[in-house]
């Protein structure tokens, strides 16, 4: 017997006991023990380590085919045993005396909904990723599987945050259900393709003509499209859809030249036919909420984080293995088990640390370690955001403990009202961007982190160019907010600013009088927004000045900035009330500015100035 064809009787006895196929880690375990490999010259040969091999994907690979076989199978008699399931097939079959069995794939077919062969099929991957590397999930697949399979689910969406694994996901469900159907189509919408060039494109796969001969209106493509998912049964994957929908609106709703989807969809949905759309989005569209349902037509899935399991299977594909266990198990659940970012931090362990997980662990146990793949990806999705998201997300970071949404509204000025807060925090929770605790929201660790370094280089760089956004539309003021929230803000927000303000401009000294030269070449009006600007960049140079007064008066635990003047010549003419403005800086903040004993050489020497 040859190899191959034991690996069709294996692949298609644990298609029958479980309706999954075997995977590419356990075609490699398979091959080796098949050529009687150890597993250390197994993953000599492949991209696994041995550890991962022998502990994890091995024994699991036993047990399934012990079960699937009816047999107790090892590394050591898996051959004898496939023998025998080869004689006990070909004893099944009316010609008894065939040397081996024919046309095994009709095992898995029987498992199939329609129990029988489909016709030739076709498939068009487009540029859908490599998934041989794929980690846990095996819960969400028979979820997804099972509302195509049986439940006939007509359209259905994989929802989550950047770096989830929404793709791998919906890649991995269509290869394992791909023999459910004719034709499987996958499709990027990362470019914003128009509906009319991609239903053209669809039909001409589907179909085999040419274009010519294809309708190029709309209305007439989805006839036609319609009419194809009734005589055969298709599988369309439609792969980044928030690539087609408003930036910085909360409802979903579709970019003005890309409303044609949402015809689409619903039509998918509400029509009779044998076929399914899946689509991804880190948004949910606006209009399917009356197609949603355990027995209706339309279901979603809101991609979470892979198990504290799965996500130490990349550490250790990674080659990066560890005994600190528990420290993995708390890296995984502080990325909220996201597989881009632990792939990120595997890949900066291997290159920065020399695979010394150890070293990574005691740093990031210091200071937030900010990956740059991962802040972009980050800032990718927070910059489509809505002002009032945003808003939530910012205080959200900087109180760092969950409030309920009473207590977020105390954060923001009467304008807002509540529904409009419950209805962005519904929102950001769809995003997976925010989590909820019975009735309180908050964020995960690593998010937090992002979120601050987000706002924190988004101000730095509009004090540096002095081109306005976030200053003109928070005000970093609030007297409603308690006592250790602007303490907080203190901590996390300006003083990071002052340090890389220190950092670009030599000194606080310097610093001051640029911040001075911010207010003077202001504008020659008097708008909200100027005075959001003003009221900010005050507080700043209050807090500045609250740092060199601690200078030279160490022992002094509280400063007090009164009567802050805003009304003067250089504000052209703007009238603002006087304000008095207390601000507490506890010691531990001046501390995390790390200055030099030597604060009066700071002034004589500015090179002098430390930034750690």
């Amino acid at each position: 017997m040859e190899f191959e064809q034991a690996l069709e009787i294996i692949n298609a006895a644990k298609y029958a006991r479980f309706s999954k196929h075997l995977s590419d880690v356990e075609t490699v375990i398979l091959k080796g023990a098949w050529q009687n490999q150890t597993y250390d010259k197994i993953a000599e040969n492949s991209c696994y380590s041995e550890s991962y091999l022998k502990q994890s994907a091995g024994p699991q690979l036993w047990s399934h085919l012990s079960q699937a076989l009816g047999e107790s199978v090892s590394k050591t008699n898996f051959r004898t045993a496939v023998e025998r399931q080869w004689l006990r097939i070909a004893k099944s079959r009316p010609d008894s005396n065939s040397k081996q069995p024919h046309n095994l794939d009709s095992q898995q077919s029987s498992c199939s909904r329609n129990h029988q062969s489909l016709p030739q099929q076709h498939f068009d991957w487009g540029n859908a990723s490599d998934v041989r590397q794929f980690y846990g999930r095996q819960e969400e697949l028979e979820i997804l599987a099972r509302w195509i399979q049986i439940d006939r689910c007509q359209l259905l969406a994989l929802l989550g945050m950047g770096g989830i694994g929404k793709t791998t996901l919906a890649i991995k469900l269509a290869e394992q259900i791909q023999g459910e159907f004719n034709y499987i189509i996958w499709r990027s919408l990362r470019n914003a393709p128009s509906i009319t060039d991609l239903l053209q494109n669809i039909l001409q796969f589907i179909s085999g003509q040419s274009l010519d001969e294809l309708p190029n209106k709309f209305d007439d493509q989805l006839l036609a499209l319609i009419a194809y998912f009734r005589s055969s049964r298709c599988l369309l994957v439609f792969d980044g859809l928030e690539s087609i929908l408003k930036s910085h609106d909360r409802t979903g709703r579709y970019q003005d030249n890309h409303k044609e989807y949402d015809q689409l969809f619903k039509c998918i949905a509400e029509t009779n036919h044998n076929s399914c759309l899946i689509f991804t989005s880190r948004e949910r569209p606006k209009g399917l909420a009356a197609f949603e349902g355990s027995t209706l037509s339309f279901r979603f899935l809101q991609v979470q984080g892979l198990s504290s399991a799965a996500g130490k299977e990349i550490f250790q594909l990674k080659n990066i293995s560890s005994e600190l266990d528990k420290q993995l198990s708390i890296i995984v659940e502080n990325y909220t088990g996201n597989p881009f970012s632990l792939k990120i931090i595997c890949a900066s362990i291997n290159k920065l640390f020399d695979g010394d997980i150890y070293k990574f662990i005691g740093i990031v146990n210091i200071q937030p370690f900010i990956f740059d793949d991962i802040r972009d990806l980050f800032n990718e999705q927070i910059s489509r955001l809505t002002n009032l998201q945003l808003a939530t997300m910012y205080w959200l970071s900087v109180v760092r403990e969950p409030l309920t949404a009473d207590q977020l509204k105390k954060f923001f000025p009467a304008t807002i009202l509540f529904d409009e807060l419950l209805h962005g925090l519904e929102s950001l929770k769809s995003h997976s961007l925010i989590k909820k605790f019975t009735d309180k929201f908050t964020l995960e660790p690593f998010i937090i982190d992002y979120t601050i370094n987000y706002f924190v280089e988004s101000l730095f760089q509009e004090i540096i160019n002095q081109k306005f956004f976030t200053l003109k539309k928070y005000s970093l003021i609030n007297s409603k907010i308690q006592s250790h929230a602007r303490e907080k803000q203190a901590r996390f927000i300006i003083v990071p600013i002052l340090k890389k303000l220190f950092l670009h401009f030599g000194s606080p000294k310097t610093t001051s009088n640029y911040l001075n030269e911010v207010l003077n070449t202001q504008k020659l009006e008097s708008t909200i927004e100027l005075e959001c600007i003003n009221e900010n960049i005050v507080y700043i140079q209050a807090c500045l000045q609250a740092f060199l007064d601690r200078l030279n008066n160490p022992n002094q635990h509280e400063i007090i900035i009164q009567e802050i003047n805003l009304r003067t010549e250089n504000y052209c003419n703007l009238q603002v009330n006087q304000a008095k403005l207390k601000s507490t800086l506890p010691q531990s903040i001046i501390n995390n500015l790390s200055m030099p004993n030597q604060a009066v050489g700071l002034f004589l020497n500015p090179s002098s100035f430390q930034i750690c």
